[in-house]
């Protein structure tokens, strides 16, 4: 079973799209941004139920920047995001003054959408329902092929099949494992693998990306004020340091779930803002961003173009078959933090693209199912090696920093 190209919910197709291991609303239709983050939240595996199901229950979703409000469509609040909800829907739109709404907004989004009750709590049941199959192996993380009736808005009800963007799925997780290290803080074994080399590159299963696409133009940006709150929102996340799981008065699991909630936020965030899109990678913007003090996300705009230039470099290329796919950064088995941070050092005689290579194709070939973050040991060119991954949006996980195995005291003396 594939994933349909779009939802018909009462007349109105919302249109999907597709990673190795999510399905969600496509970022392509500026209308349903605030509404896309929010379900992605929603179908996240670790939301717990009293979350998923709080629109069939009728309750409220609000989640620091993103909020889910039911109100009437009378309510003086709700007729921007009406009017939002009318363009979009067109002659599909049956909603009444006495109709039962919900707002969604985000912070970094301009406009709010009102969706009716209805219909919100069908779409975000259809989309946990796509997603617990995409984890369960019962369906293909594959679009359907295209259909013409899938287009976004008002739709009759009856069409045929829906549309193809064939995602790699994940490789296999098969490592030589030697040995077993247990990490103080994670559950998952560790591999101990000494993995292809830069010299004799055997090649390694090829990593889980998002289909390539053709770039659309950049969408306009946000305002300086939404960008501000992106800016404060990425800035917040930093000062949450995931090393830092000994803060007094905040018990270290407490702190990753918060760290990893405002991760996924912030880097939806970002995409939906434009920022991740390679047609942001401009000295224009970069000038801009800089030059109004928005310092973290000039850093996540430099970290998206290199990141794109590791995925398309010929060090990559001699560890990966096939072309690199750069669509959504976000699908990526390498994290942006990885540039961001600095958070790794490159070993002498080896290029940094080369030692992220890799890196990333012995944790491709080691990583655990998922969805909790951890570390995994492997044997690089005769280098003891720690490779920390996490789950930065949705459940997949990414690899993010590198860290060397220090020399025992035994090797000092």
């Amino acid at each position: 079973m594939l994933v349909p190209r779009a939802l018909r919910i009462e007349g109105v197709s919302f249109p999907l799209a597709v990673t190795a291991s999510s399905a969600h609303l496509a970022t392509s239709v500026p209308a349903l941004q605030a509404l896309q983050v929010v379900l992605v939240q929603l179908c996240d595996a670790n939301a717990p139920a009293a979350v998923r199901e709080c629109f069939a229950r009728g309750e409220d979703f609000v989640v620091r920047e993103l909020a889910a409000v039911r109100m009437k469509a009378h309510d003086a609040d709700a007729s921007a995001g009406l009017a939002q909800w009318r363009a979009f829907a067109r002659s599909a739109d049956t909603t009444t003054a006495d109709s039962d709404i919900y707002l969604v907004s985000a912070s970094f989004v301009r406009t709010a959408l009102a969706v009716p009750c209805a219909i919100l709590v069908q779409l975000a049941a259809e989309l946990v329902r796509l997603n617990d199959g995409l984890r369960a192996g019962t369906i293909t993380a594959q679009l359907e092929p295209p259909d013409p009736a899938d287009a976004p808005g008002a739709q009759p009800l009856a069409g045929g099949p829906p549309s193809a963007a064939t995602l790699d799925d994940d490789s296999d997780d098969d490592s030589d494992d030697d040995d077993s290290h247990d990490d103080d803080d994670d559950s998952h074994g560790d591999s101990h693998d000494d993995g292809p080399s830069p010299a004799h590159g055997s090649a390694a299963p090829q990593a889980p990306a998002a289909a390539e696409a053709p770039l659309p133009a950049l969408p306009s940006l946000p305002s300086d004020e939404l960008l501000r709150q992106l800016e404060n929102e990425a800035a917040m996340l930093d000062q949450l340091d995931p090393e830092d799981t000994l803060r007094p008065g905040l018990p270290s699991e407490e702190l990753d779930a918060l760290t990893a909630a405002r991760r996924r936020t912030v880097l939806l965030g970002l995409r939906v803002a434009g920022l991740l899109h390679e047609a942001a990678d401009s000295p224009e913007l970069r000038h801009r961003l800089a030059s109004a003090g928005l310092s973290t996300l000039t850093g996540y705009l430099d970290a998206a173009a290199a990141l794109r230039a590791y995925l398309r470099s010929p060090g990559r290329a001699r560890f990966f078959r096939g072309a690199a796919q750069v669509a959504d950064l976000l699908t990526s088995a390498v994290s942006l933090d990885w540039f961001r941070k600095d958070a790794s050092i490159t070993p002498p005689g080896v290029s940094p693209d080369e030692w992220l290579a890799l890196c990333e194709a012995n944790f491709v070939r080691s990583r655990p199912p998922g969805p909790r973050g951890g570390r995994t040991y492997v044997k690089l060119e005769g280098r003891g090696v720690w490779l920390h991954f996490r789950a930065d949006v949705g459940p997949h996980l990414c690899l993010w920093r590198a860290l060397q195995d220090p020399p025992r005291a035994s090797a000092l003396n």
